[in-house]
This record gives structure tokens, sequence and C-alpha cells, in this order.
């Protein structure tokens, strides 16, 4: 009988398909059955585009500390150059997998260009050294752009009638840090600088006079600075102290004067409320009087006063403050809103508080990676506003 059952049962899988197709053998008695079955599977459901899209962008993010390579790319909208397309990409690592004493280091990359004739290749990062106790800070880009152009000086910016010329723009500066006492950091700067303003429109080199219109600059200087930001790419807490002082001797460029520069960076960081973090930064930035127009301080771009009209404003020395309230909304995704103001001046143009501009905007963010951002700013000011699309956040 029980032979019987057993061979029932091999007829009975022996129906089934034979996909993946197993074979065993039963030893009953002195018989010996031999068959071949195939075995019961529930076959995933392939996942469509769509959602397969939507768990990449919800899934948690990396760890920071880990390395990897991210690239994003895709159209963006600027005053200064209209609709483009632009690709950024963002590189971590460390220089030994074993040192966790210190942050990961960072390379961001980007390239834009667009219909206007503007196109924008650039490179910046942070490399630690094993301890954190030595930084080396770089950055370099190369730039074309026509740009629109109001003359020199606050009432020249408001009063004028816009102008164009071709702004050509290439160069590379880097900065060595030393941990001298614990959060304090000595170091060393160095660059090199091409500017140069080529078609210009009639008006604009009416605005100019005789003014040169092609500079080549070569900087050294010193820095001392306070830094106990957790994460430089994306600080929760912290505070970061700045000043530069940069020389750019006569010998060293075609320019008929020693230029020197001072900058002062103070930036906040402090959580205030679950996943918001208030961020604050006052900036100062003093050129000498001989600065050429084309070397001064530009108000407007991605990281201070965004939303204007990059160089339309402009003069020998700049002032801006901004605060930031970032909120993280749902998962990977975050929000920000800042305000912000922001005045140039000059010997001959002088401070004054009128002439400060206003400057506020709003913001969304992704998080690639932990503590890493996309994000795209909508900021605003007088006569002016713009997209931003760029990686990690503006300060």
């Amino acid at each position: 009988m029980i032979r019987s059952a057993i061979i029932s049962c091999v007829a009975l899988l022996s129906v089934c398909g034979r996909v993946a197709a197993q074979s065993d053998t039963y030893a009953v008695g002195n018989d010996t059955i031999a068959y071949r079955y195939t075995p019961f599977t529930v076959q995933k459901q392939r996942k469509g585009f769509f959602r397969r899209l939507s768990d990449y962008i919800m899934r948690p993010a990396d760890d920071v500390t880990s390395s990897g390579f991210s690239i994003f790319g895709g159209p963006s909208y600027s005053s200064e150059t209209s609709l483009k397309l632009g690709v950024v990409a963002l590189f971590t690592y460390r220089m030994r997998h074993d040192d966790f004493s210190s942050q990961p280091s960072d390379v961001s990359l980007s390239a834009s260009a667009s219909l206007t004739g503007f196109y924008r290749v650039a490179a910046m990062g942070n490399t630690f050294f094993r301890g954190g106790k030595h930084r080396l800070i770089y950055d370099a880009e190369l730039m074309s752009q026509p740009t629109d152009f109001w003359g020199l000086g606050y009432e020249a910016a408001m009063h004028n009638p816009k102008s164009q010329y071709t702004a050509k723009r290439y160069g590379v500066s880097m900065r060595y840090r030393y941990e001298l006492l614990r959060h304090t950091y000595i170091g060393v700067y160095a660059d090199f600088r091409h500017s140069e303003a080529v078609r210009l429109h009639s008006e604009a080199a009416g605005y100019l006079g005789g003014a040169h219109r092609n500079f080549n600059t070569a900087g050294i200087g010193a820095a001392l600075s306070y830094d106990s930001r957790d994460y430089t790419l994306n600080a929760h807490r912290g505070v970061y102290l700045s000043i530069e002082y940069i020389m750019r001797p006569k010998a060293l460029s075609n320019i008929a004067a020693t230029l020197r520069q001072t900058i002062v960076t103070v930036d906040w960081y402090r959580a205030l409320w679950r996943d918001c973090i208030m961020a604050v930064d006052l900036y100062g930035e003093f050129n000498s009087d001989d600065t050429p127009w084309l070397l001064r301080a530009q108000l407007g771009d991605d990281s201070r006063m965004r939303g204007y009209y990059r160089g339309r404003f402009n003069g020998n020395n700049m002032l801006s403050a901004q605060l930031e309230l970032r909120q993280r909304i749902w998962n990977r995704l975050g929000g920000v809103v800042w305000v912000g103001a922001g005045n140039v001046f000059s010997e001959d143009d002088r401070f004054a508080w009128r002439k400060t501009l206003p400057n506020y905007g709003i913001g969304l963010r992704w998080e690639f990676k932990r503590r890493s951002n996309l994000r795209v700013d909508w900021g605003m000011g007088r006569k002016s506003n713009s997209f931003v699309l760029s990686i990690n956040e503006a300060f």
C-alpha cells in the first residue's frame, strides 16, 4: 500500500512544468524510485520605471563617512545666462580608508552652457589629511559669458541704460591650513587670475572710458581662522571665523600698482528644533582703491545675495549678511527660506544705508548622500531674481 501511494505521488509531480526541474530518489524496501519534479515558485513582479525612481529618491541616504561619486544634470535659469543646461557632480573620499578621525575629503565638479554663448567649467574641493590637522582647499574656473553692464557704482547700476560685453575669466586658487590649536588654523594662500572684457557694445565702452579691459594677476596671502563646524559641506552646529589678507604684487601682474585685499567671513550654525538648522553668514571684502574694475567686488552669486545679476552692483568693497532656516520636510526632501542684505561701495561712491540691497528667497533640497544636498534656490532682490542649481549648501 505504501508503495502504491509513493508511485501515485511521483505520477502527480510529473505533470508539472519542467522549468527548473530537479531530481531525487526514494528507497522503499528493496525498490528504488527515481523521479524528476519542478518546485512551485512565486515569480517576483518587476517594478515599473516610476516606482523604481520613487524608491531611489526616497530610500535612506548613504552614510556621509562612505566614499562615492554622484552626478546630476538638468536645466536651470538665471538672469545672467538665461536657460542653460548643467551637470554637477560630487566625489567624496578619504586619504586613508581606515582613517575616521577627520571629515571625508570632497571634490565638486560642474559644467554648464546656454544658447546665449555662455559656458562655465569649475572644480572645487577640500582635502583633509590624516587626523585633520592639515587641510588643502582649492578651486578652479574657466568661463565665458555675455554680460549685461550698467557702468560702475550704485547710481550707474540703478539708472544707466543696459549695455553688454562678453566676460572671459579663468583662474585657480589654493589655500593650505594647519591646526595650530584646537579648531584654530593658520595658513597661506596663492592664486592666479585672468579677467578680460571683449566685444563691448558702444554704451559699455563709453561707461568705461579708457579703462583697461585685460588683467592678469597672481596673489599670495596669509590667513587665520577658527573652525568648529561638525561638517564643512553642510554644518549642523559650530562656528567658522576667517580673516584672509591677499597681496597681488605689481611685479606679478600687468597692473600698474600692487593690489591688496582683505576678506572676513563669520558663519554660525545652530539647531532650533527637530530637523531645523539656523545658519547665519556675515561677509566683508575690502579691496585697495587701485583695484581695476573687473577685479572689484561683485554682488550676487550662488552663495551670497542669490538672485542678483552678478556684477550689476560693483565696488571696491562689499558687505553682506544672510540668515537661513533649513528644515527637513520628509525623508530626504528639505526646504530653506532666507533673508539677507548687501552693500557695495568705493572711495568715490561711499557707503550709504539707502544703497543697501535686500535679498530673500526659498529653496528645495534633496539629500542624495547623507549631509550632501542637491539644491535649487529661487532668489529675489531689487530689480533682479533667478534660479540657482548647485550641490551642497550655500554656506
